[in-house]
């Protein structure tokens, strides 16, 4: 079974407003990616993003993404 690297974002509803770069989903993810592929150490198959765009922070029941990934570790899908 092959395992894959899990970058996990997220953005508060909050924060959608800010206006702030640095906070953006798309930033984030860029960022992640990046650093994973930073001398082609890591493929672009060797990743999942997992992504919870306006959801709160307070608890992990409203965030979908977040579940899955937890849930994908625990079925030993996830590598790091």
């Amino acid at each position: 079974m092959k395992k894959t690297i899990a970058i996990y974002v997220r953005r508060s509803v909050s924060d959608k407003d800010k206006g702030n770069n640095s906070l953006s989903i798309d930033a984030q993810k860029a960022e992640c990616i990046k650093y994973l592929e930073n001398g082609g150490k890591v493929k672009k198959d060797s990743y999942r993003i997992y992504c919870d765009d306006g959801k709160s922070g307070k608890d992990i029941a409203h965030r979908p993404a977040f579940q899955q990934m937890m849930s994908d570790a625990h079925d030993g899908l996830i590598e790091k």
